[in-house]
């Protein structure tokens, strides 16, 4: 299958993963990358707080780009483009960050994830599961393999709007 882009939010670099402690995030990175060679993209766009992604990720891809908001994500892709989402963590970056699940559907994109692609902390080993996208806020649908979000169709749904969950912080 064949995407109009891969978007992966907040893969940190190794200095981030020594000083967090987080290695388990090698284990996590290695399965996005598993995951996602079955399919071929357009674009390869990185979304976090800096220009830096974790080396594998920029080796992988060495045709990337760096997005921080919506702006850059529209000078990349046309509404309607198909985008697999995946990164760190769900319940705060991938739902609530400038590029986020929530951003992208109001702004006319079709999301597609999977639980191999999607963490839920930096901090933990917990990983997403199926139920986890069937217990979101947000109305994903399953289409074959994949939990697929519909252009826009979260935009008046005030349960994903404003500030990340409590328990997520």
């Amino acid at each position: 299958m064949r995407f109009d882009a891969l978007l992966l939010v907040d893969c940190w670099d190794e200095d981030w993963i020594r000083e967090k402690n987080g290695l388990h995030i090698r284990q996590f990175y290695g399965r996005v990358l598993d995951y996602v060679d079955m399919f071929s993209f357009v674009n390869v766009l990185f979304a976090s707080g800096y220009e830096k992604t974790h080396p594998w990720f920029e080796n992988h891809y060495p045709n990337h780009k760096y997005v921080r908001n919506i702006r850059d994500v529209k000078e990349v892709l046309h509404m309607n483009s198909s985008v697999l989402i995946g990164g760190a963590a769900w319940n705060y970056c991938l739902h609530h960050a400038p590029v986020s699940i929530q951003t992208l559907s109001d702004s006319g994109y079709h999301l597609y994830s999977h639980p191999e692609i999607v963490d839920t902390g930096m901090y933990d080993n917990n990983r997403v599961t199926h139920d986890d996208f069937k217990r979101d806020n947000v109305p994903w649908r399953k289409v074959y393999d994949f939990y697929y979000l519909q252009a826009g169709n979260i935009q008046n749904n005030t349960n994903t709007k404003g500030k990340p969950p409590a328990d997520s912080l």
